[in-house]
């Protein structure tokens, strides 16, 4: 656990030696906000509140994709990686001190966009704060594992570039972080059902609006949960600790293994029992009234 500490504090301090780098963990998800509340949601307390959920899932995705990913693929191209494998830290350590040292930049961001949207812009809120925070922080871990494992099984940091903003703007699209879900095709609204954003967005929407329980979302919680795991157990198997070695066909096969509880959910929500229920909520994830608010 000491070891996992001094690697945060030490990565810490190298990621914001630059004060650019606040400005654009900090401050220009900020500012992005206030363009989500003033210019799309116009001001008004209910549009506020109907694109909270989107803009908290946005964030995640930059912060877990964009930045933990890239901030991993960087430090193997400049073989910071190499020099730690000579000390007696360990995969495990590096991985879990990366993803914590993403969450503590991560979490100021969302709780001020909550502030904000409840402060400035009086959203109707009928949400538990503490099970919100819990879906959040779920959702961020499981998005970081699976940007960490993606930055993993390429080999340079140009192919993590090209590989890690592909992935986010498809995720952008099909998780409605963008537009909303029924805006989309019926086939592309089946394919958003596989995608872990749309697995938080949808429950995430359903607490905002409609005061839900998050035990009305154990199967996604499930999904997200499984995946972080597993996601996180095999980046450390295929954790490389010198930029020169290539990744294997094996390692990607590996790989794609954290995609299995997604798919499992997925089809179970596409065809299950529960289909009936869960693809309308997902479909009008920003359409229904709010009940009274607190």
């Amino acid at each position: 656990m000491r070891a996992i500490t001094m690697l945060v504090l030490s990565n810490f301090h190298l990621s914001y030696r630059v004060k650019i780098a606040f400005f654009f963990n900090f401050i220009f998800p900020i500012l992005i906000a206030f363009a989500y509340f003033q210019i799309f949601a116009r001001g008004l307390p209910l549009s506020v509140a109907r694109l909270m959920g989107p803009l908290v899932v946005l964030t995640i995705m930059t912060h877990a994709l964009l930045l933990a990913g890239m901030r991993s693929a960087e430090m193997r191209e400049r073989d910071m990686f190499r020099q730690y494998h000579l000390t007696p830290v360990s995969a495990l350590q590096l991985v879990v001190s990366d993803m914590i040292l993403g969450y503590l930049t991560f979490l100021p961001v969302v709780v001020t966009e909550f502030g904000i949207a409840r402060g400035v812009y009086r959203m109707p809120f009928n949400g538990s704060y503490p099970e919100i925070l819990f879906l959040c922080s779920l959702g961020y871990m499981t998005l970081a594992a699976l940007g960490l494992l993606l930055s993993s099984i390429v080999n340079t940091m140009q192919e993590a570039s090209v590989v890690t903003q592909l992935l986010f703007f498809i995720l952008i699209f099909l998780s409605g972080a963008t537009m909303p879900l029924d805006d989309l095709p019926s086939p592309l609204q089946r394919i958003a059902i596989f995608t872990p954003p749309t697995l938080i967005i949808v429950p995430l929407q359903g607490m905002i609006l409609r005061g839900e329980s998050l035990v009305l979302h154990l199967p996604e919680m499930f999904a997200l949960s499984l995946s972080f795991f597993t996601a996180v157990t095999i980046t450390i198997l295929v954790f490389r600790w010198d930029k020169d070695e290539r990744v294997s066909r094996r390692n990607r096969i590996q790989a794609s293994l954290a995609l299995v509880p997604l798919l499992i959910v997925g089809l179970i929500f596409n065809f299950g029992p529960r289909s009936q229920h869960w693809i309308p909520a997902a479909k009008n994830v920003v359409e229904p009234a709010l009940p009274n608010s607190r």
